[in-house]
């Protein structure tokens, strides 16, 4: 038993861990592929992956949103993503937008008549090339702001980009057609203040991967709990020996998936909680039934097997979440069952 207890420890140290979200999906994996096949064809947007822009006010943003805009469109020129929907080429900054006031008065007035000429020649009324003039060189036209954009017919497909929360700041998002080379996109944007690169996929799959690293921590710590407790129970050899069954199928059971082939994800692990409870069960009554052990047996057999009937049909279903759950706690009890006999005292203990 020591050696199915290392050789499992190894196993575990080496098994292949699943904790991509989408594995939890029990969609048939070909209309996954052609769903991803269409989006790369239709270039869509990808609702997965978007970029955010913060800051403190609002002409923060805009002016960070063009320096991520920028860097964008040279990914695009890359190939690392097919397209980006952007408030950027609609709206820059006030002081962007003063600025190509002022330019636009430095170049046109000088060389206003070349303009009249050409315009007169499309048909525009003299009236209006005058007040053309007059708007050039009063240049008192106030910036255009967000909310001015926004509460524009035109913009309607537009307004829900930016985001305005008196608890949370402002933001504008960028929308990512066709990603590629997510990870280039991330690296290309680690530099520029107040903008994060967001693969909502990637950020729940860490989640599930700290979930995993930690429920098997508690998992480790309950058993060490229980063992304690047996430990008091039945003393030192005999506590180590009525939670062996327990510690060593939990071990095997996540060695033996691993080894043929079973990606081992969180429900495998919570799986092995089960499996604590009930074959701690089947020790401690081998344990203090130390006259009828085979009778005592007998009645742990029929309980196990109830056990892995039912976890087995779950083994068979085709949510993920449910077949990982069963499948662990199926192999576990069995086991469990097996090595159960091995907490019995006897009765000259």
């Amino acid at each position: 038993m020591l050696a199915a207890a290392f050789a499992a420890c190894w196993f575990i140290g080496n098994a292949n861990y699943s904790d991509d979200i989408r594995a939890l999906q029990s969609a048939p994996q070909q209309l996954l592929d052609d769903e991803s096949r269409s989006r790369s064809i239709l270039s869509r947007v990808d609702e997965s992956k978007v970029v955010v822009v913060e800051g403190e006010t609002e002409d923060e943003v805009l002016e960070r949103l063009a320096v991520a805009d920028s860097e964008l469109r040279h990914s695009v020129a890359r190939g690392e993503l097919a397209g980006i929907v952007s408030l950027a080429p609609f709206i820059p900054s006030q002081s962007r937008q003063r600025a190509n006031s002022d330019l636009v008065r430095r170049t046109l007035l000088p060389n206003f008549q070349v303009l009249e000429h050409g315009l007169d020649e499309l048909g525009f009324h003299e009236e209006s090339l005058k007040w053309l003039r007059e708007d050039i060189e009063v240049n008192n036209v106030e910036p255009l702001t967000v909310s001015e954009l926004l509460s524009n017919p035109i913009s309607e497909p537009l307004r829900g980009l930016w985001l305005e929360s008196a608890h949370s700041g402002i933001s504008t998002v960028i929308l990512l057609q066709g990603v590629s080379n997510a990870r280039g996109l991330a690296s290309s944007l680690e530099g520029i203040e107040g903008v994060r690169f967001i693969d909502r996929i990637d950020s729940l799959t860490g989640l599930m991967r700290a979930l995993r690293s930690e429920t098997m921590r508690l998992v480790g710590l309950a058993y060490l709990g229980v063992l304690s407790i047996l430990m008091l129970r039945f003393g030192p050899r005999a506590g180590v020996r009525t939670i062996l069954p327990a510690l060593v199928s939990a071990g095997t059971t996540l060695a033996v998936l691993s080894a043929f082939g079973v990606p081992l994800s969180l429900f495998h692990v919570l799986g092995q909680l089960l499996v604590l409870g009930l074959a701690v069960d089947y020790g401690a009554f081998l344990a203090e039934d130390r006259a009828s052990a085979e009778t005592t047996f007998e009645a742990l057999m029929l309980s196990a097997w109830v056990t892995v009937i039912a976890f087995g049909a779950m083994a068979c279903s085709s949510a993920p979440p449910i077949r990982d759950l069963g499948a662990s706690v199926s192999v576990g009890i069995i086991l469990a069952l097996a090595l159960s006999p091995s907490a019995w005292r006897g009765q000259n203990e």
